[in-house]
């Protein structure tokens, strides 16, 4: 019996050390005017997080990346802001825990919907279908009116404002076989998660999108805590 606890309590405290750095509160900055690709008010903003949140940066296509050291993302709100050279507390979930209109106010969580999981990781893999990722010359125009329809896109799917009419919207209902379905809950389903931004004050900032990577800790786990598994069955039934 006290094996298994040992067991037990051991597999738990490695699950924590590995898990450890995606429930810390770091800092996401936006500089270089919120981003080369940003005209409006949502995305593509371009984000920089702080040494604790580098780890990020590794589930993003190199065509997505418009500048060494930062991601492209995308609002969760609509009438919520943020300021460029402000660092905010950063906290990664499956919700807006602030969640504006569809959250229903102030401290109200808003669940991050399959759609816009879906378009945000393939957007973050570089192969989200009709998206100008190309940036030379007269493209970066293209890029620019893509992400315009990306977030408006998003914001449809997070109930903050009306349908657009653009081909993701299109894309996302035929994905998921109607409206409703693509409004329903990510709930893990896509590697894509909400960071939640907190100014300094303790105010609730504009939520944005990030892709999240397995931490390669998770793969090296996975061997022991099979092992742990094998070795309970055998000896402690």
């Amino acid at each position: 019996m006290k094996l298994k606890s040992l067991i037990l309590s051991g597999a738990v405290l490695v699950f924590f050390l590995c898990t450890q750095g995606m429930a810390m509160a770091h800092t996401l900055t936006f500089t270089d005017g919120y981003g080369k690709y940003q005209t409006g008010l949502g995305g593509e903003f371009t984000a920089t997080p702080s040494a604790g949140l580098n780890w990020l940066l590794n589930n993003y296509d190199s065509k997505v990346v418009a500048k060494t050291g930062t991601f492209q993302t995308f609002c969760m709100e609509f009438n919520e802001h943020i300021s460029i050279n402000t660092p905010y507390n950063a906290v990664l979930s499956n919700a807006a825990t602030n969640g504006g209109v569809s959250g229903g106010g102030v401290n109200k969580s808003d669940p991050l919907s399959i759609g816009t999981a879906y378009l945000y990781d393939q957007f973050a893999k570089g192969a989200l279908a009709g998206y100008e990722y190309n940036t030379s010359g007269i493209n970066e125009s293209g890029r620019e009116a893509s992400a315009a329809a990306l977030q408006n896109t998003i914001w449809w799917l997070e109930g903050e404002q009306g349908k657009p009419n653009n081909s993701f919207v299109d894309l996302v209902i035929s994905q998921f076989k109607g409206e409703t379905n693509a409004m329903l809950d990510n709930n893990g389903s896509f590697a894509v998660r909400v960071v939640n931004l907190i100014a300094k004050d303790g105010t609730a900032s504009q939520d944005q999108l990030a892709a999240v990577p397995i931490p390669s800790a998770l793969y090296l786990l996975a061997p022991g805590l099979l092992g742990l598994i094998g070795f309970k069955r055998k000896y402690l039934g």
